[in-house]
């Protein structure tokens, strides 16, 4: 089968977006024979390869840009955000629950909600890959300790919210009269979404300490 050579170019907002660009390319997009090139605010890039290859690679390259530029976009933008869960899950390289970010985040003081795979809030960005990480390192935490998603889901958005270890929750969990012990296991007594407005609620009031 005939060898195809075809050159692209991409246009950015500067040569640092350009660069940044690359690197996403080369990391999620890795090509067999390709060179590229930054002049200024544009990215030159040519592909060699059968026709197929060459049209899957460009297909794949273009995602990757409007993906970044959406969340660019995103970035510099006010109001309400509709941020992908898919580029949370890439940017954080692990699944979340995104219901537990929501949480967090509304309990935070910001607006947020689960809609169309997408996060709605008006919090930056930088702090939802935050709190979504948090909520990540808890839920790691509890491996072996907790028992069942809710459990996991309240106690890491706690941990998150308030940037707090998962064994300071789990005695303040118990100290609240919010938790059990099921197979060597801890377990929260209620649904979890109330079990981390009320704990959230009684530290505002002075009810418990942190």
């Amino acid at each position: 089968m005939p060898i195809t050579k075809r050159t692209f170019i991409l246009k950015c907002f500067s040569e640092e977006i350009c660069q940044e660009l690359l690197e996403k390319i080369i990391e999620n997009a890795p090509i067999r024979d390709a060179t590229y090139h930054i002049h200024g605010n544009v990215l030159k890039i040519t592909i060699v390869g059968l026709k197929h290859e060459v049209q899957a690679s460009w297909m794949k390259i273009k995602e990757i840009y409007s993906e970044m530029f959406k969340i660019l976009e995103i970035e510099k933008g006010k109001g309400l955000k509709h941020i992908p869960i898919s580029y949370i899950v890439k940017t954080i390289r692990r699944t979340f629950p995104p219901e537990a970010l929501a949480l967090a985040l509304t309990l935070k003081g910001f607006k947020a909600e689960v809609k169309d795979e997408e996060i709605v809030t008006n919090a930056h960005l930088n702090e939802v890959i935050s709190l979504s990480r948090k909520i990540v390192k808890a839920i790691d935490d509890l491996k072996f300790r907790a028992k069942g998603s809710a459990s996991k889901k309240a106690i890491s958005c706690i941990s998150a919210i308030l940037d707090l270890d998962v064994d300071v929750v789990i005695n303040m969990l118990r100290d609240a009269d919010l938790l059990v012990e099921e197979d060597d296991k801890v377990k929260v007594k209620k649904e979890w979404r109330s079990v981390v407005k009320e704990i959230i609620s009684r530290i505002r009031t002075g009810e418990l300490e942190v």
